[in-house]
C-alpha cells in the first residue's frame, strides 16, 4: 500500500495491504493531492510553483546538539513532550531501546544491536496488527494491547489502568533496576537482556491474539462454532462485553494451536453462558478481575488447564443465576412501564443488548435444526453484506393503520403497547429490509418474511398475526431462553415476563 501511495516499496512486507496507517496515509495523500489541484486551478501553476519552492528552501529546522554524555533517547522523550503526546506503547519502546545503550563492555555492540534490532521488529509488528483494520472506528487500541498483556505476563499487586506505566517504567524496566553487567549475578528485582528479550518476544506473540478477541472472523486457529461465540463478546456485536475476561481470552488464543478443539469450544460456550447471566443483573458493572486475572496468569503459566477454567466459569454463572433471573424480571417489569412523561418504555425493545443476543442466538438454533451447522458470521443469515445493520423488527408495528387497528380492536391502549413490546413481537431484520416493510400489513410481511432469515420464515408459517401468536411466540423464546443457557422461570416469573 505505500508503494501504491508513494511508489516506495518495502522489503519484507507486503506492499499491497491495507491498514489502518496506510489508510491515513492514503487520506494524507488525497487530501494535499486535491489542495493543490484546487489551488492550480485557481491560482495558475506558479501558486504550485510557489509553495514548492517554499517548501524546499525556506523550510526551517531546529538543530539541538548534544553533548557525548547524554543519552539521545533520554532527550528524544524530553523533546516529544514538548509536543503531541507519545502512547504508552511508544514510551516503551523508547526506554527499552534506552536500556540496551546501558550495558557495559561485557556486552558488544552486536548484543546490543540485536537487541535494538529485535525490539524495532516487534513494534512495527504489533503497529501492523494494531493498524489491520482501516475504518475509522477501530476497537483495537495500543495502549489496551500494552495494558492486556501486562496483566498476563506480570503478578502486579494491582492491575488498574493508572499504574500501569509506573509499573512497567519506573519498578520494572527503570536504569536503576537494570543488570548492566553480563557476569554479574541477577538480584530479585532487576531486569537483564534476557528479561527485556522474552518480554519483547511475549508482547509480539500477543499482538494478534489481542487483534483475534475484536475481529475474532479473522482468527485462524478457532472453528467457527468459536468464532460465533467470541464474536458475541466483541463491541461491534452490540450483544455482550468480553471485558475483563479478555486477557483469559487472549491467553486460550494465544495457545490455540495446541490445545484440543473440544475443549477451546467447552470453554468458549462456558464464558459466553457467565456473561450473558451475568447481564441478567440490572445496572451492574461487572467485577470479574480478581477471578479472571487469575485464570489468566495461571494458564499462561501453565499452572491451570482450560478444562478446569471451565468448570470454574460454569460454576460461578451457577451460582450467579437465581439471583440474577430475579433482577431481570424487575427491570423487564419497569420496561413495561411508564417514564417520567409518561411514555411507554418500549418492553423487550427498551432492552437492547439481551433482546440482540437472544435472538441472534435463536436464529442460529433454527439454522441448526434446518441443516446449517457451519456459522462462522451469524450476520450472513441475515444480509450476505457482512457491513449490513441489522435492527429490531417489530411486527406488530409502533405506528398502527387502519388494518392493525382492526386487528386489535378489542385491546385497550396499554395492552396494545403490552404487545408491542412483547418479546414475540420483535424480530431481528437488516436495516435495509426492515425499513422496506415499515407498517405493512401482516399478509404483505409475511410475503417478504418467507425469503428471509430462518426466525422470519418460522413466523410467515402464522396465518396472522394477532395477541395469541404474539404470546405464544414469546412462550416459545422463554423456552429457548431457559434452555440455550440453563435457566429456569417459576410460573410467576413466567407471568412477569409475558405480561397480558
Amino acid at each position: 500500500m505505500k508503494f501504491e501511495i508513494f511508489k516506495c516499496a518495502t522489503a519484507g512486507f507486503n506492499n499491497k495491504e491495507q491498514t489502518y496507517y496506510t489508510n491515513n496515509l492514503k487520506n494524507a495523500d488525497e487530501f494535499f493531492s486535491d489542495k493543490i489541484a484546487k489551488l492550480s486551478a485557481t491560482k495558475g501553476d506558479s501558486a504550485v510553483e510557489d509553495i514548492f519552492e517554499k517548501l524546499l528552501h525556506h523550510m526551517q529546522f531546529n538543530i539541538h546538539e548534544i553533548s557525548d554524555d547524554f543519552d539521545e533517547y533520554v532527550s528524544f522523550e524530553t523533546m516529544n513532550n514538548r509536543g503531541k503526546e507519545l502512547s504508552k506503547l511508544e514510551l516503551l519502546k523508547n526506554r527499552l531501546i534506552y536500556l540496551t545503550t546501558l550495558f557495559d563492555d561485557t556486552y558488544t555492540d552486536a548484543d546490543r544491536d540485536k537487541l535494538r534490532d529485535e525490539i524495532n521488529r516487534a513494534w512495527m509488528e504489533v503497529y501492523h496488527w494494531l493498524g489491520k483494520k482501516v475504518d475509522s472506528r477501530r476497537d483495537t487500541s495500543d495502549d489496551d494491547l500494552l495494558r492486556q498483556h501486562w496483566i498476563i505476563y506480570f503478578k502486579s499487586p494491582s492491575h488498574k489502568s493508572d499504574e500501569l506505566m509506573k509499573f512497567l517504567l519506573k519498578d520494572t524496566f527503570s536504569p536503576k533496576k537494570l543488570k548492566r553487567n553480563k557476569h554479574a549475578s541477577k538480584a530479585a528485582d532487576e531486569v537483564d537482556y534476557d528479561a527485556i528479550r522474552c518480554y519483547t518476544e511475549s508482547l509480539l506473540e500477543f499482538a494478534a491474539p489481542y487483534y483475534h478477541t475484536y475481529y475474532p472472523q479473522d482468527c485462524p486457529d478457532i472453528a467457527d462454532e468459536e468464532k460465533r461465540l467470541l464474536d458475541a463478546l466483541t463491541p461491534s456485536s452490540g450483544r455482550l462485553a468480553l471485558g475483563e475476561f479478555r486477557p483469559l481470552v487472549m491467553a486460550v488464543l494465544h495457545k490455540a494451536k495446541n490445545l484440543n478443539p473440544t475443549d477451546r469450544l467447552e470453554f468458549f460456550k462456558a464464558l459466553e453462558r457467565l456473561l450473558f447471566i451475568h447481564s441478567l443483573k440490572k445496572n451492574t458493572r461487572a467485577d470479574f478481575g480478581g477471578f479472571s486475572y487469575t485464570l489468566a496468569q495461571d494458564f499462561y503459566r501453565g499452572r491451570i488447564n482450560l478444562s478446569d477454567i471451565t468448570a470454574r466459569l460454569k460454576s460461578y454463572a451457577d451460582n450467579e443465576r437465581t439471583n440474577n433471573v430475579k433482577s431481570f424480571v424487575l427491570h423487564v417489569e419497569e420496561c413495561f412501564g411508564k417514564d417520567g412523561a409518561g411514555n411507554f418504555k418500549g418492553g423487550y425493545y427498551a432492552l437492547e443488548k439481551f433482546l440482540r443476543h437472544v435472538l441472534y442466538e435463536y436464529e442460529c438454533t433454527l439454522a441448526k435444526q434446518n441443516g446449517l451447522n457451519k456459522i462462522a458470521d451469524v450476520k450472513s443469515l441475515f444480509a450476505s453484506d457482512r457491513g449490513a445493520k441489522i435492527s429490531v423488527e417489530h411486527i406488530y408495528p409502533q405506528t398502527s393503520t387502519a388494518y392493525w387497528n382492526g386487528v386489535f380492536n378489542g385491546c385497550t391502549p396499554q395492552q396494545k403497547a403490552t404487545l408491542l413490546g412483547s418479546l414475540g413481537n420483535l424480530l431481528l431484520l437488516s436495516q435495509k429490509f426492515n425499513s422496506a416493510l415499515q407498517n405493512d400489513d401482516f399478509s404483505k410481511k409475511k410475503s417478504r418474511y418467507q425469503n428471509n432469515s430462518h426466525s422470519a420464515i418460522e413466523v410467515a408459517q402464522n396465518s396472522q398475526w394477532t395477541a395469541t401468536e404474539i404470546r405464544a411466540r414469546s412462550e416459545k423464546l422463554l423456552d429457548f431462553i431457559e434452555k440455550r443457557w440453563d435457566l429456569t422461570f417459576t410460573n410467576d416469573q413466567r407471568q412477569k415476563l409475558i405480561p397480558q
